[in-house]
């Protein structure tokens, strides 16, 4: 791990202080946002926050994950990697929808997030010839034309967040190199290194670098949450043997590096070597973390990294705060208020993310 120790500290100073530094939408979400299918096809919908549907749009081709402008009045949804459109949303429904896409050299990743001003979305993407990740860079406030792009350090970048400085950003390189030629075929497993990275979105720099340890380089470091005390928190799926048993949570600080969590009580086995969505609650104080292919929603406390719950919910997705709880889907159509049923829909099954957006003045 490299760490540029004194433009780290200048960049991510005051991040940690407390959850009042995070995002609008995550303080007080009343909407919510997830990919689905349906016997029609692919869509994304909005939500509110007893799980009900408000409105929905089809899509060309199964989404994965949104980002949301600070002001919450419009939202990205990107396809799911190798993608190669985004649909731009008016969250009031006053416009109707519109897609861009990426230059036909790149391939968007799944994952992007908004500067904290909404001037620029930042996309994780594929730079497939040169098999490295970059962050593309896009005018929010013109069109969504492509500014330039940002090398996230890695390979195969899934997501990234902004920081709670507002500056920096935190991308997973998944470690998995792939070519549009070969969609879903992974092409390097043998030489993965996957890692964390952050990101100094001012300058472009890589303040961080943090590989996986090498006994668990097959582990692909994919989803990511920060909680209220500046860690982050990473997800992963594993693309060695079924049967290995592999950490598929680790943490991030600047203190720590980067950390599997090896608690015995995490039921690894059972996440069937798959995490699929990260997210923190309000406080900042609980971490969410979903398995769909073990059908397992874990929820940690974010001081002590002790595991508070263990929930048993047949291929769980997305995850997105409610208040000092969270608001879950899954992909039977169901979508939980922590341990209650909200709200089920037989007809939907619902996709891997779920976010939450404010609605204030909308």
């Amino acid at each position: 791990m490299a760490i540029r120790r004194r433009t780290f500290l200048t960049a991510i100073a005051g991040s940690a202080l407390a959850a009042a530094a995070l995002p609008a939408w995550a303080a007080q979400p009343a909407r919510y946002a997830s990919a689905f299918r349906n016997a029609e096809g692919y869509g994304l919908a909005i939500l509110n926050a007893l799980g009900r549907i408000e409105r929905f749009v089809p899509l060309p081709g199964r989404g994965h994950g949104s980002a949301v402008s600070p002001d919450g009045r419009r939202l990205v949804h990107f396809a799911r990697r190798p993608g190669s459109f985004a649909i731009v949303l008016d969250t009031a429904g006053r416009r109707p929808a519109r897609r861009f896409e990426p230059p036909s050299s790149r391939r968007f990743n799944g994952h992007g997030f908004f500067s904290k001003d909404g001037g620029l979305l930042y996309a994780t993407e594929n730079d497939f010839e040169a098999e490295r990740g970059v962050l593309g860079v896009y005018d929010a406030k013109n069109d969504f034309g492509r500014l330039g792009e940002i090398s996230t350090g890695g390979v195969g970048p899934h997501e990234a967040i902004l920081l709670q400085s507002g500056r920096v950003a935190a991308v997973a390189n998944g470690g998995i190199a792939t070519h549009p030629d070969y969609p879903r075929m992974k092409l390097n497993l043998p030489e993965m290194r996957p890692s964390i990275a952050l990101i100094d979105l001012g300058s472009g720099e890589i303040l961080a670098r943090a590989e996986a340890p090498a006994e668990w380089h097959q582990v692909s470091l994919r989803h990511l949450a920060e909680d209220g005390h500046g860690t982050i928190w990473v997800g992963g799926q594993y693309e060695g043997s079924v049967t290995d048993k592999v950490p598929l949570i680790f943490v991030y600080s600047q203190e720590t590096g980067l950390k599997p969590l090896l608690n015995p009580k995490i039921p690894y086995r059972s996440m069937n070597q798959y995490v699929g969505s990260v997210a923190a609650n309000r406080s900042g104080r609980e971490i969410a973390l979903t398995s769909p292919r073990g059908g397992v929603w874990l929820i940690f406390d974010s001081r002590s990294f002790a595991m508070r719950s263990v929930r048993r919910v047949p291929d769980v997705s997305g995850a997105a705060a409610l208040g000092d709880g969270f608001l879950v889907t899954d992909g039977n159509g169901v979508v939980w208020s922590d341990t209650a049923l909200a709200v089920g829909d037989a007809d939907i099954s619902w996709d891997n993310h779920l976010i939450g957006f404010a609605v204030d003045d909308l």
